[in-house]
């Protein structure tokens, strides 16, 4: 028999008011109250031929009732059912009964879940217990190569950070198929056939801190030849580029940056090599000995500009005149104007007055100023 039918069954035609109340105080409560409407309208529905509009459960079988639901004749009847369909298909409310199945079962299903998920993770926890096991011998086996076969790299990095490679130095399991070898901020991802791979992870491991090592170098190099530029009473807006030479060893190093790439200031030294010479940082094993530099020559960029095919640089050289010609002439000065002709840089003399105290005081008394000027475009 149909829930309705049932309902229906000794109920007199008229609406039964207590029990209409209580299935508007029902949606008020955030729930259906089937039986009361059923009590109360079961009369209403039948005399109106809409029965099928029912499910076995006494609520609306579906979205698509509302067509029927406007088409009632029965005022009363009509309220009652678009009150039921609004609250099923807007507000998404069901029977006390219907509610607690769902409950239960979603219950049952975040249990059965949480179960799976318990034994997944078991499982992932075992297998990286295993992998840790493979990635801590690995690790000692890298660290083992880096103390014998480069002990000079280890201990740089010691006299650089106090602290010894091997405690730095981490491996670590990211998930079943990955692993991180990291040096404080810097890392490489790895798989399982790249850790067991002693030759490879021993140079990973070299490569780490060779970059440590050069970073911190150059910070101590900027450091120590900030100073010594500083202790010529030359403040940081009044240079570019320094030249200092190292009587000693007889060798002229080049402090500062270049027009085109003002991002950070190195140490270079020019090196020749198969007849070609090339400007190279000084790596922090051939750091020279700052006490016996001595500043020759200061470069001063005046004005730089560049576009797709053209640019134009003025730079001005300052020097001491009492200076070994030769020495100044490996440093870029001329001491006779000349004119490069197209696409060729030229050089002024600047005149002796207009030679600023900052570099007359320490005795670049004699200045150059070069323009070099190129364009490309047709």
């Amino acid at each position: 028999m149909h829930f309705s039918e049932a309902l229906v069954e000794g109920l007199v035609e008229a609406i039964d008011s207590t029990k209409a109340n209580q299935f508007y105080n029902s949606i008020k409560n955030k729930y259906i109250d089937a039986v009361a409407f059923h009590a109360a309208y079961d009369s209403l529905i039948s005399d109106n031929n809409l029965t099928d509009l029912f499910n076995k459960d006494g609520l609306l079988r579906s979205r698509g009732t509302y067509g029927k639901i406007k088409d009632c004749a029965d005022t009363e009847l009509q309220k009652a059912l678009k009150k039921l369909w609004a609250a099923q298909y807007v507000d998404s409310l069901t029977t006390k009964e219907i509610q607690a199945k769902k409950d239960a079962e979603a219950k049952a299903q975040a249990e059965a879940d949480a179960k799976i998920r318990a034994e997944h993770q078991a499982k992932q926890d075992a297998l990286k217990a295993e992998l840790k096991v493979t990635a801590d011998k690995c690790k000692a086996q890298a660290l083992e190569r880096v103390i014998k076969e480069h002990r000079d790299v280890a201990e740089t990095y010691e006299d650089f950070s106090d602290t010894k490679a091997s405690d730095d130095i981490e491996l670590s399991v990211d998930d079943e198929s990955r692993f991180i070898l990291r040096l404080h901020s810097h890392y490489y991802i790895l798989t399982r056939e790249e850790i067991e791979d002693t030759t490879y992870l021993t140079n990973l491991m070299i490569t780490l801190l060779s970059n440590y090592i050069e970073a911190h170098a150059d910070k101590e190099i900027r450091e120590e030849c900030y100073s010594l530029v500083s202790f010529y009473g030359l403040p940081r807006r009044t240079w570019d580029m320094v030249y200092l030479y190292d009587s000693t060893k007889d060798k002229i190093y080049m402090f500062g940056h270049s027009a085109s790439d003002r991002s950070e200031d190195n140490l270079y030294a020019d090196t020749v090599k198969d007849g070609y010479t090339t400007r190279d940082k000084v790596a922090y094993n051939e750091m020279p000995d700052v006490n016996n530099l001595e500043l020759v020559v200061v470069n001063k960029i005046r004005s730089y500009s560049t576009g797709r095919c053209w640019s134009s640089l003025t730079l001005d050289k300052y020097y001491n005149p009492t200076t070994d010609p030769e020495l100044l002439k490996k440093c870029g000065i001329h001491f006779k104007p000349y004119s490069g002709g197209f696409n060729e840089p030229s050089m002024d003399l600047i005149p002796d007055k207009d030679v600023d105290d900052v570099y007359r005081n320490i005795g670049l008394t004699k200045g150059e100023r070069i323009l070099d000027e190129y364009d490309s475009s047709d």
